[in-house]
C-alpha cells in the first residue's frame, strides 16, 4: 500500500522530524507503514494525523499509539534540540485514525540561561 506524508510546512524541522520517528515508530508496531501521516502546524501547535493498519498486535495498536506521544518528543527533541510537550491522543479505531497534539516550545522552560563559573 502507498505511503502518503505531507506537512504543513515542509521546511520545519520539527515537523519532518516527528513524521519519520510517528511513520518508524507505527511500523515498528504494526509491522506496516502508516496508511497516510501528516503534520499539520499553526504557530505552536503541531497535529499529527495517521490512518494505520489495525493489526492484530498485543498490546493492541490503539494502547501502543496511546504511549507514542512521549517517544515522538524525546527523539525529535534529539534530533532538532526542539521540545515538544503531549496534548493528548485522540482515537477513532474503526477508521484507523488517530491524531496525536503537540505544542512546540522554542525554548526549554528550565533553561534559565545559567551557566556554572568556571
Amino acid at each position: 500500500m502507498r505511503r502518503r506524508v505531507e506537512t504543513g510546512r515542509s521546511d520545519d524541522a520539527v515537523d519532518a522530524a516527528a513524521v519519520d520517528v510517528l511513520s518508524a515508530l507505527l511500523e515498528a508496531v504494526t509491522g506496516a507503514p502508516p496508511r497516510t501521516l501528516r503534520a499539520y502546524r499553526a504557530d505552536d501547535a503541531l497535529l499529527l494525523l495517521v490512518r494505520y493498519e489495525g493489526a492484530a498486535t498485543d498490546p493492541p495498536v490503539e494502547i501502543a499509539l496511546m504511549a507514542l506521544p512521549a517517544l515522538v518528543a524525546e527523539a525529535v527533541a534529539k534530533r532538532t534540540g526542539r521540545v515538544l510537550v503531549s496534548g493528548g491522543v485522540s482515537l477513532c479505531a474503526p477508521k484507523e485514525l488517530a491524531v496525536l497534539a503537540f505544542s512546540v516550545i522554542d525554548d526549554a522552560p528550565w533553561d534559565l540561561g545559567l551557566r556554572l563559573a568556571g
